[in-house]
Parts: C-alpha cells; sequence; structure tokens
C-alpha cells in the first residue's frame, strides 16, 4: 500500500497533468504555449521517476526546453541534491534545457534548501510555496482542476468556511453533473486534510445534496480521524437523507400536476360557458363588443368562441 505522502502528492500530479498549460502559466511564470509528453523513466540509479516531466514551448519562441516539476509534503533536506541529479540525468539523455521546480504542499514551514554551492559548483532550482500564493490565482479560473488547487493557497482575511463554501459553489456552476462534481469534490477532501481542513469539508460534504462514498478509502479516513463504520454511518445518514428529499421532490411533483389538471379542467369548462353564451348572444342579435363587455373577453375572441360551438354543436 503506498505511504500517505504518495497518496497526497497522487491527486496533485493528476490535476495538474490534466489541467497543463493554465496551471503552469500561474505556478512557473511561463508564457508556456505548449506541451509534449517525455518519458519519465530515468535511469535506475534515481530512486524515483519525477512526478512531472514534459517538453514545453515559449510563446513568440522556437525554443523548446524540458520543465521538471516536483511534489513535496514535507520537508526534505536532500532537496536540491535530488534535483540536480535529475538535473544532471535529463540534460545529459535529452540534450535540451532543463527548468526545476518543486511545489510545496505541506502545512510547515519550508525548510529545504534550494541551491547547491560547493566548490566550482552551483546549481539552484525554483521553490514555489502554494501557502504564498493567492488563492484567487485560481479561483477565478473556468478550469475545475485549477479551482480546486486554491484550498492549498493563502486565503488571506477570508475564513477557511467561507472559502470551501466558495470553492463548492464554484465547482458547482463549473461542474453541473453530480458525477464530475464529486470527483473534484473528493480531490478537495484530499488538499484539504494538507491544510488540516478536515472539519471544514467535512461540515461542507454533509450539507452536499450528492453522495461521496469515502468508506472505500482508508486514507481519507485516516486524515479525517474516521474508523470504517463512522464512515459506514455517514454514507448511511446521507442515503437516508437524499432518499427522504426524493420523496418530497416527487410528492410535490404530484401535487403539482394534480392543481395543474385541475387547473386545465376548469379552463376548458371556463371556456365551453363562454362558447356557448357567445352563440345564444349571438343569436339574441347582440353585438360582438356588448357580447365581449358581459364575458369580460376581447372583442376578437366572439367569432372564435361561436364558431368553436358550431362546430361541436352541428345541429344548432
Amino acid at each position: 500500500m503506498p505511504t500517505l505522502a504518495v497518496f497526497m502528492t497522487r491527486p496533485i500530479k493528476e490535476t495538474i497533468e490534466k489541467a497543463g498549460l493554465g496551471i503552469l502559466q500561474k505556478l512557473c511564470n511561463l508564457p508556456i504555449v505548449s506541451l509534449e509528453n517525455l518519458p519519465n523513466k530515468l535511469q535506475k540509479t534515481v530512486e524515483r521517476d519525477p512526478d512531472f516531466l514534459k517538453i514545453a514551448q515559449i510563446a513568440d519562441s522556437d525554443e523548446k526546453f524540458i520543465i521538471h516539476i516536483e511534489y513535496q509534503t514535507n520537508n526534505d533536506p536532500s532537496m536540491a541534491m535530488r534535483m540536480l541529479l535529475y538535473y544532471a540525468l535529463l540534460r545529459n539523455i535529452h540534450k535540451m534545457p532543463v527548468k526545476q521546480y518543486v511545489i510545496y504542499l505541506g502545512g510547515e514551514n519550508v525548510t529545504m534548501p534550494t541551491q547547491l554551492d560547493e566548490n566550482c559548483l552551483r546549481f539552484n532550482y525554483t521553490l514555489i510555496d502554494l501557502h504564498h500564493l493567492d488563492y484567487e490565482t485560481f479561483f477565478a479560473s473556468t478550469t475545475p482542476e485549477e479551482v480546486v488547487l486554491s484550498i492549498l493557497c493563502n486565503f488571506g482575511k477570508e475564513t477557511p468556511q467561507k472559502i470551501v463554501e466558495r470553492i463548492y459553489e464554484r465547482l458547482e456552476k463549473l461542474v453541473p453533473d453530480k458525477l464530475p462534481l464529486q470527483g473534484y469534490m473528493r480531490q478537495l477532501s484530499v488538499f484539504a486534510i494538507l491544510r488540516q481542513l478536515q472539519k471544514e469539508i467535512y461540515q461542507k460534504i454533509t450539507d452536499m445534496p450528492i453522495l461521496i462514498d469515502y468508506t472505500l478509502d482508508p486514507f481519507f479516513q485516516k486524515g479525517f480521524n474516521l474508523s470504517h463504520e463512522e464512515a459506514q454511518a455517514i454514507i448511511a445518514w446521507k442515503n437516508k437523507s437524499l432518499e427522504e428529499k426524493d420523496e418530497q421532490l416527487q410528492e410535490q411533483g404530484e401535487l403539482l400536476q394534480e392543481q395543474g389538471e385541475l387547473l386545465q379542467e376548469k379552463d376548458e369548462q371556463l371556456q365551453e360557458k363562454n362558447q356557448l353564451a357567445a352563440y345564444l348572444a349571438h343569436s339574441l342579435g347582440m353585438g360582438n363588443e356588448a357580447i365581449a363587455q358581459k364575458l369580460n373577453i376581447e372583442v376578437d375572441e366572439i367569432p372564435k368562441l361561436i364558431a368553436e360551438y358550431i362546430a361541436k354543436n352541428p345541429r344548432n
């Protein structure tokens, strides 16, 4: 089974991989216009494969370079050495410039070194701490993957409860279908653990009109301090709540249908009365204007009412 750290970074990888250009332009502050896949399998001397590896191209330029990103949930004192090793291998294999970034997702302050300066060797990479990035950077996006990332950023003076509420409303607007919305809420829930916002997300989940089954996810239960039985109880409660809401909506729908049928029946009865009244009044020599005034309808309706009555009663 993967470690909790691996579990936490996996949704980040998937999110940035899917959203691609938009997120990279904001995170790396680069006018990237295209990305090409690059195999992330390096020589066996490297302990783990790179988290994100693409060939990128800058706007209005033929220049291409490798963009390499690592995601960290904790401080690694050997991070600079790890990035140097990646750099050397990538540069040697692909013969291209390499730009490297580490995106920090942890809750503690960053203490990782970003450079090496030993004898004749000088090396550095760019460290991005999402906690220092304004959440509006991603929140205002029309891409759901970017909106989800805003939970990891700086909230400014906003409360976590308000931010969670705003993110959910934004996602609900961008993703009206329940099934995809559930997927984004799962990602949001995992990211919330990194920000220690389990309570706020949990409260929002219990209020949501959609069902998310976390009982199959032991890591989520660990982050929320839920046992399997507690998670099952939540799902059972949510199921019952949704069923009750469905029954209420069904009853309201049936009531509205009955009311609509009654109104239609009354309209038909009134129409028949008007047809008869118009025909009889016309037969007694009353003018159309006088008939319209008596029936409180438009003058133009009188000939139509008479014709309808005659069509229904051809013997008269």
